[in-house]
């Protein structure tokens, strides 16, 4: 985070995320018919929840408050990794055309961020948070 931060879409992890969740809706829609309400639905939920949980975060005051949203962000991005495992070993997806390392690549970046806020928080306060 830099001190040009104003918003969730300064951001690259909201932005790779969105990326990812609209790769993944299109990934999923090609799940056959009784998929769509099954698994298709938690992966497109779970991945839309990563970028709606950074986004919800930059909102708050503070960065205990944001670290929480971040918290949950990681716990999303692990949630689509599961359901990414499952959806591979049905054969519902290909493992060479399931996004696993860009998720990765994301959870790396949510974990520096909230790293950064942590750091942040202990600074204003002197206390280490979450």
């Amino acid at each position: 985070m830099t001190s040009e931060f104003r918003s969730h879409r300064d951001l690259v992890v909201w932005q790779r995320s969105v990326e990812f969740a609209h790769h993944l809706h299109r990934l999923v829609a090609q799940f056959p018919a009784q998929e769509q309400w099954g698994i298709a639905a938690e992966l497109r939920r779970a991945s839309t929840a990563i970028a709606a949980n950074v986004a919800a975060g930059a909102a708050v005051a503070t960065p205990t408050d944001f670290i929480g949203f971040v918290n949950q962000a990681i716990a999303s991005t692990t949630e689509v990794e599961a359901n990414l495992e499952v959806a591979i070993r049905s054969g519902l997806v290909d493992e060479s055309a399931a996004p696993i390392a860009e998720l990765l690549q994301i959870l790396r970046m949510l974990i520096r961020l909230r790293l950064s806020l942590i750091e942040k928080h202990n600074a204003t306060v002197g206390a280490p948070a979450a």
